[in-house]
């Protein structure tokens, strides 16, 4: 990804990856990618009471 990357659609799925990344860039530049998907993804089955 570069400074020239346009998103339209944001909302897309396909997109997710991406915007994860740049969202991970300005909360926790510190975290590797992996583990802020992870800790993004246990706090959503926290938020939403989800059992595995």
């Amino acid at each position: 990804m570069t400074e020239d990357t346009l998103f339209n659609q944001r909302n897309e799925p396909c997109y997710m990856i991406q915007v994860a990344e740049v969202v991970r860039q300005i909360v926790a530049p510190e975290l590797d990618f992996k583990d802020f998907f992870n800790k993004i993804y246990e706090n959503i089955v926290e938020f939403l009471n989800w059992t595995s």
